[in-house]
């Protein structure tokens, strides 16, 4: 299999910076687009979407990976937008880069949240990929995780330990933050009821969403079935795949995790080619 890679600046003034990948062997199927995860450059934290571009490249996905006005080598942004409306901006010139008007997003952390916003307004994104984007908590999913935490052993040493260490009991419910997370913490969430509408609004016009936490996550869900006992009005039907991998942190540090996401997002977007070619 031959992998491609071409170098593309694109946008109205050519200021938007980006690394194409695609076969050279097979038949082009829909493109693929991959913003920025948070303030990371295009290569995607521990080089996650280098090797996503090449690995659904071989799938014979075209993909683009690119940086955001402001972000790694793309110019800087337009003084007369703000962040949120400048990302919508660059992700349609993303679009119109690839010359297809049905693509799919994959966007990690604020790349999440850009794509979903995008896609409200953009009829030409057809699939969703949002890994770790804003979770909603439930009373189902806090009494699993308190009975999870009473029957983890080495939660409770570690209790015991902060104690007799003269940390008191401060130290022991006082949550802290793990590499990563901080950044994190600092998006501004949106209401659950937003959230909710913002996947009705994509799912009206016959688009597909896949949502995929990681353990970053644990202390709101820890499963598809949480996510879905926060919403008990049941609104979501077979346009909306919900995935939990407890064995991933937020960025994809392992290697096994990012193999992992890579043969899950390959088994979804055949198995949505394959959904879509039956009813067309």
């Amino acid at each position: 299999m031959v992998i491609r890679e071409r170098i593309i600046s694109f946008g109205e003034d050519g200021s938007l910076f980006g690394i194409a990948s695609f076969s050279a062997d097979k038949e082009r199927r829909e493109p693929i687009l991959i913003p920025n995860a948070g303030i990371v450059h295009r290569i995607g934290p521990h080089r996650l979407h280098v090797r996503l571009a090449r690995a659904l490249a071989e799938l014979g996905y075209p993909v683009l990976r690119f940086d955001l006005h402001g972000l790694g080598d793309s110019g800087p942004p337009s003084p007369d937008m703000g962040f949120e409306e400048q990302a919508i901006s660059d992700i349609s010139a993303a679009i119109d880069a690839m010359r297809n008007d049905r693509v799919t997003i994959i966007g990690l952390c604020s790349g999440a949240d850009n794509a979903m916003r995008a896609a409200l307004g953009d009829r030409r994104i057809r699939r969703l990929v949002l890994l770790d984007p804003h979770a909603y908590g439930s009373a189902r999913a806090s009494a699993s995780r308190l009975i999870e935490k009473a029957a983890d052993p080495d939660r409770w040493w570690r209790a015991a330990s902060r104690l007799m260490g003269g940390g008191g009991v401060d130290a022991v419910m006082r949550p802290g933050h793990e590499d990563g997370e901080l950044e994190e913490a600092e998006r501004l969430p949106i209401a659950k009821e937003e959230f909710a509408a913002q996947l009705d609004a994509v799912s009206k016009r016959g688009g597909r969403v896949l949502i995929r936490y990681t353990d970053f996550v644990r202390e709101t869900l820890t499963s598809a079935v949480h996510f879905h006992a926060a919403f008990p009005e049941g609104r979501f039907g077979k346009f909306l795949t919900i995935d939990v991998d407890r064995e991933t942190d937020h960025t994809y540090t392992a290697l096994s995790a990012q193999q992992r996401l890579i043969v899950r997002l390959s088994d979804w977007l055949e198995s949505t080619d394959s959904a879509r070619d039956k009813s067309a």
